[in-house]
């Protein structure tokens, strides 16, 4: 059926009277004139009245036509189907989803946006219940008048959290069933970004959205696609170097489909330290490092800037990190005689020195160590023989401090004493040891390697996809699900697993470093592998330094020994908040949630330095390529889901297909038709008079 937009401009159909009254007025008066004889002009005049009179009619159809037409293009009259009837002219529930996610940050995406939704408004009756609906920092569903919703999507702050659109959508449809409504209309304003349509894993977004019945418009605003990003920074140690030489790193990606150059600046503690210029090729990932060598120790805060010519989306031309470096790493290093320690004292004798980061104390066989343990960082346990009860708990006591244990296993090991000591007392009788023989004639390597972990950055070359694995002759098998799996043999079994107990951390190498249980120690693979653990122990021992994305929680744990804490956090912003602990399980816990800006968050104990967290945009944000129309739809397949143009009228796919520019033209065919007319009779008239 038709319906008309603008039904005020109907009046104007008076107008179409107009013609028929000049042409009533304005009829020509006949003269006459005395003729001797019209004997031979009478039949003359009989055909010249008749083409005058049918010329005169056919114009006056053609001008009625032209301001016919003219009324009708002005009222903007539209064909609407039954279904978009039903929707649109029954009093009903509407809801307008804004994104305002943090790639809707792109130059004039947001303001394209906000466009959109006050149109969406003015198309909703008024008589509608109308919803709006933020998908953002923190997503929720108001209620109001136009006017109020207008002014609040004009004031809808932009958040720099990574969108959820099926979580929005789906707390959204549960926001309306609860007001009663069951078949609403669903307004969807976003850039329709393919990463913000991620799943839960489980299915429950899917299979509510999947039952929803209702129609739903898709409206996407389209900004630059081309963008340069920092997707991660950080800053580690360099393996085999000698006492604090570092470097940073920063990965980079051209969404871009031009060769780009840029330049790239490292800062530390606010300080410019190095920078450089690149040239990127179109889609390229570049992995940038630069070697440092500072005095500082502690705390180290830091970022990687981006620089260009031209860039839409500058949130992610900003990365921060943070690392925590201490004065000195103690290890101890027990073992059962000089040849189980000494593959760890020569890897890490490079670094020795009287600056050098590592303080190593070394006993073997018999030897006392208890009195040395409470002095230790990281505690090394190779082919030791047998823990007595007393070294057990001096060990579990030395986890619960937030230190590290790595056991190394041997021909000498018991592990037995392990189990009962160790394993069974802090994991419960889910979880032990036991020794798996292998065939004389057969042994295993390594299985698939993630040379970006944090046990091997570093130790490769980024250009070597294929490392030279060590041969494992003999190993043991862990039981229960307490541990986290690290590297896997050929196998799949686990080769390096850690253990969480109390605030430390445990490592167990699933195999030895005598020559009847591998070769691992006198491979190149050795020395660079045991820097780069150590250095992970270190960082798991203080838990100073951490980084997450915009959003994440943050959760701290105290140390114990903390009776009565009074934890302060510095924003990004230089604000500061004052953080109440928890208590969980006897222990103080901080949780932490104002996460919504990029930055360095300070965490101080008694006015002490406790923690430091870099909080970065989430690196999926940057991709702004938008899903497809198909894939889109398959998470609706009961509701009506209608794809608007973003050159097109909302009114259109709301309201019906818009005939105001066929009327346009033609009443400007009508006109034209008329001109040509008019003329060519006026050319025949003075001809008949000559």
């Amino acid at each position: 059926m038709f319906d008309f937009l603008n039904g005020i401009f109907l009046y104007g159909l008076a107008g179409v009277s107009l013609p028929f009254l000049i042409h009533f007025f304005a009829r020509p008066k006949f003269q006459v004139v005395r003729f001797s004889s019209v004997a031979f002009l009478k039949r003359i005049l009989q055909e010249s009245a008749k083409r005058f009179r049918l010329q005169r009619s056919f114009l006056l159809f053609l001008r009625t036509l032209a301001v016919l037409f003219l009324v009708l293009g002005f009222a903007q009259p539209v064909w609407r189907g039954p279904s978009k009837q039903a929707f649109s002219m029954s009093p009903g529930h509407s809801m307008v989803f804004l994104d305002a996610s943090a790639s809707m940050q792109r130059q004039g995406v947001w303001e394209k946006a906000q466009e959109r939704a006050k149109e969406v408004l003015e198309q909703i009756s008024s008589k509608s219940q109308i919803h709006f609906w933020r998908m953002g920092v923190s997503s929720h569903g108001t209620t109001g008048t136009k006017e109020a919703l207008v002014h609040e999507i004009q004031t809808c702050p932009l958040s720099n959290q990574r969108g959820h659109v099926l979580h929005s959508l789906q707390q959204g449809i549960s926001f309306l069933e609860k007001a009663g409504a069951f078949s609403p209309e669903l307004f969807l304003i976003s850039d329709f970004q393919r990463t913000d349509f991620s799943t839960d894993g489980k299915g429950l977004f899917e299979n509510r959205l999947k039952q929803w019945k209702g129609i739903l418009y898709a409206i996407p605003v389209v900004g630059d696609q081309a963008n340069l990003a920092i997707e991660d920074a950080g800053l580690e140690w360099l393996p085999g170097a000698s006492g604090y030489s570092l470097r940073v790193f920063a990965k980079l990606r051209n969404w871009d489909k031009e060769e780009r150059e840029i330049l790239i600046r490292f800062f530390i503690n606010s300080r410019a330290v190095a920078q450089k210029t690149l040239l990127i090729k179109p889609k390229e990932v570049i992995f940038e490092t630069m070697p440092l060598t500072l005095m500082e120790r502690g705390y180290l805060e830091g970022k990687v800037e981006l620089e260009s010519n031209s860039d839409a989306f500058l949130l992610d031309n900003t990365r921060f990190f943070c690392g925590f470096v201490p004065e000195r790493i103690r290890i101890l290093l027990v073992g059962h005689d000089v040849s189980d320690v000494n593959p760890y004292r020569w890897a890490l004798e490079e670094s020795q020195g009287p600056d050098s980061l590592f303080q190593i104390q070394i006993r073997t066989g018999t030897y006392p160590w208890l009195s040395l343990l409470d002095e230790a960082d990281i505690f090394i346990l190779s082919n030791y023989d047998a823990l007595s009860s007393e070294e057990a708990k001096a060990i579990r006591r030395f986890l619960e401090k937030g230190k590290s244990v790595w056991l190394v296993l041997g021909d000498a090991v018991k592990l037995d004493s392990y189990n009962q000591g160790l394993f069974l007392p802090c994991w419960g009788d889910s979880l032990h040891l036991s020794l798996k023989p292998l065939d004389s004639n057969m042994y295993l390597t390594l299985g698939h390697v993630d040379l970006e972990d944090p046990f091997l950055q570093g130790v490769f070359q980024s250009t070597v996809r294929r490392i030279p694995s060590p041969h494992f002759f003999r190993t043991v098998e862990f039981h229960g699900d307490s541990f986290r799996p690290i590297f896997r043999l050929s196998n799949g079994d686990p080769l390096l697993a850690e253990f969480s107990y109390g605030e430390g951390a445990l490592l167990v190498l699933g195999t030895g470093l005598e020559k009847n249980w591998s070769n691992l120690a006198y491979t190149n693979f050795f020395p660079p592998w045991v820097y780069r653990t150590i250095h992970y122990l270190s960082q798991a021992r203080y838990k100073k330094a951490g980084s997450g994305l915009v959003g994440d929680p943050l959760t701290l744990l105290l140390p114990v020994s903390v009776v009565q804490p009074r934890i302060e956090v510095t924003l990004p912003s230089g604000e500061k908040e004052t953080l109440v602990p928890e208590f969980q399980e006897g222990r103080p816990v901080v949780r932490f949630f104002s996460t919504e800006r990029p930055g360095i968050y300070r965490f101080y104990e008694h006015d002490k330095p406790f923690a430091t967290w870099a909080i970065n945009v989430d690196p999926k944000e940057s991709d702004f390529r938008s899903i497809s129309q198909d894939t889109f739809s398959t998470f609706f397949p009961n509701a009506r889901v209608l794809w608007v143009d973003p050159k097109r009228a909302i009114a259109e796919y709301r309201l019906g297909t818009s005939l105001w520019k066929f009327f346009f033209i033609l009443a400007l065919g009508a006109l034209v038709a008329e001109s040509f007319l008019s003329q060519w009779r006026e050319k025949n008239k003075n001809f008949t008079r000559r």
